[in-house]
């Protein structure tokens, strides 16, 4: 049946708006995902079964693996792949490899389905790197004794930058994935607001490091700070169990324990801590000599001291003549030597003149000489009216002394007597201990000066046991081993002026100072305060995944 005609000037086409045409050309092009993302036509949801879902989720998540899994490679090869394609036509131009492998694999197509694919990719890149990098350590084989953490690994990167990458994904998983995760996220809410590749950059490296924050690196070993520390950190340990004291300030304590040393009076703390310290030194003095806690530390203590391990050398006196050679080793200070004039022998072979002791002579002048040179000494070091020259005669007579006992100690070796020996041996020593706290010992005060101990230890001299404790505490912490001549009062003249600030806050400030001072002085106020505050060296972590997987 034939449609009737159509009125003259009329169509079968709908009216166009004015200066259109249907004589313009069709646009076949396909949009562009951008030009999609800002259209004002809304995107009508894809229905698909249960079945089809799921096995398309499964596509996303083998795609998510291996874009992740050799995302690193392709980024390595961008350089040489787009200088391939600058020279190459365009039927042999390289696609990542990530591409060609993902090409029957389902793409996100939602918001949500495209925010996870960033962290994803980026989270499986990292384990890829990480299995890699550390496969070996995995296998949980025990080092052996040649064997170290750069032999172990498969790879030995020769740059700090390539060492730092390797210990981050190494020693570092946790943090480094977590800084992963959060720079794939940034990545891809960058793409999803439509940002370019240096935009994704910039978001996935910002983004990595606020991820990094979310999990506390991995302590792996101390700080150059507490390695430089070692030796001072060891004698504040060792100072501390024998009942010595330390200032904040002086340990690296932290800024509460310092802004309360501060509030406490820096020097009337130094005071305090130096007399809780000087009783401490006089008692590890006393162990150190074996003398009992209320002996006083005096003179006559330490002449009595040697006097009683003087029978070891009482019993050599018996022992008869001691050979001293050809040629008489003393000066004219040791008295009591003999010259045995040489001659001819039974086979008329000359026989020089040799030189003699007797055992009782020798002892009787070791403690003569002893007793001289210290009284020289003394004498000589007089505050009051000090004479050098003294001092050198005294010093002559102990080296003379010195001298002498070095040979009664051969002369009773060549004896063969074992127990003789090791009971000279043991008194020599003990008499050698008690001169060494002579020199250290302040008369007047009855106390010992700890800085002199450490002089004499940092000289070399050999100083054991408890007193060798005082000496390194001496040289570590100076300031709080001062002599103090009194007991220091609890106040000082500005806890007491403290009032003329006016207000409760005036009359408070003395006894705060006061109470802080005794506070940081006591042993919870030492275990609390006066420690060593370190942060230790943590493994490093290299947000890298904020330079990969960007989508242009």
């Amino acid at each position: 049946m034939a449609l009737p005609p159509l009125p003259q000037g009329a169509t079968l086409l709908p009216p166009l708006p004015q200066g259109a045409s249907y004589d313009a050309p069709i646009d076949f092009s396909i949009p562009t995902e951008k030009a999609l993302r800002t259209s004002s036509v809304k995107e009508q949801p894809i229905t698909r079964s249960y079945a089809d879902e799921l096995k398309r989720q499964l596509g996303l998540t083998a795609r998510y693996l291996t874009e992740g899994t050799v995302g690193t490679a392709d980024f390595l090869a961008t350089p040489v792949r787009a200088l391939q394609n600058a020279i190459m036509p365009s039927n042999l131009q390289a696609r990542p490899l990530s591409e060609v492998l993902t090409r029957n694999l389902p793409q996100p197509e939602t918001m949500l389905e495209k925010t996870v694919a960033g962290p994803s990719r980026a989270l499986v890149s990292t384990g890829t790197s990480m299995a890699l990098a550390g496969a070996p350590i995995a296998k949980g084989i025990p080092f052996t004794p040649t064997e170290t953490l750069t032999t172990r690994l498969p790879i030995s990167p020769t740059t700090q930058t390539g060492k730092t990458i390797q210990e981050a994904l190494i020693s570092n998983a946790p943090t480094q994935a977590s800084a992963s995760i959060g720079g794939g996220l940034g990545q891809a809410v960058a793409e999803q607001m439509g940002g370019g590749v240096i935009a994704q950059t910039l978001a996935g490296l910002g983004s990595g490091i606020v991820g990094a924050k979310f999990v506390k690196p991995k302590a792996i070993g101390l700080s150059n700070e507490q390695l430089q520390n070692a030796r001072r950190d060891e004698t504040l340990k060792l100072g501390r169990d024998a009942g010595y004291v330390a200032l904040p300030s002086d340990v690296g304590g932290s800024k509460i324990a310092r802004t309360l040393e501060g509030i406490s009076g820096k020097l009337k703390a130094e005071e305090l801590a130096s007399s809780k310290n000087q009783k401490v030194t006089n008692n590890l003095t006393r162990k150190y000599l074996d003398l009992p806690e209320d002996t006083p530390l005096t003179l006559e203590t330490l002449e009595n001291a040697r006097e009683s391990v003087y029978p070891a050398y009482d019993a050599i006196r018996n022992t008869g003549s001691i050979s001293l050679g050809n040629q008489n080793p003393f000066s004219n200070i040791v008295t009591g030597v003999n010259k045995v004039a040489g001659g001819k022998n039974a086979l008329m072979q000359n026989v020089p003149d040799s030189y003699v002791i007797d055992a009782d002579t020798a002892i009787q002048r070791l403690r003569e000489l002893r007793s001289d040179g210290n009284a020289y000494l003394r004498s000589g070091t007089n505050i009051q009216k000090p004479n050098p020259k003294e001092v050198l005669r005294g010093k002559r007579y102990l080296a003379e002394a010195e001298k002498l006992e070095k040979t009664i100690e051969s002369h009773v070796t060549k004896l063969g007597q074992p127990e003789l020996i090791e009971q000279f041996r043991d008194a020599r020593r003990y008499i050698a201990k008690t001169f060494t706290v002579q020199k250290a010992l302040n008369s007047e005060l009855g106390s010992i000066d700890a800085r002199k101990i450490a002089k004499d230890l940092g000289k070399g001299a050999p100083i054991t046991d408890e007193l060798s404790i005082v000496g390194k505490y001496a040289t570590a912490f100076p300031k709080v081993n001062k002599t103090v001549t009194d007991t220091p009062t609890p106040f000082t003249v500005l806890d007491f002026f403290g009032g003329g600030l006016g207000g409760v806050p005036g009359m408070l400030l003395g006894p705060t100072r006061a109470a802080t001072r005794y506070g940081l002085m006591s042993e919870p106020g030492q275990n609390m305060f006066a420690n060593p505050q370190y942060t230790p060296r943590t493994a490093p972590f290299v947000p890298y995944q904020g330079l990969l997987n960007n989508q242009e």
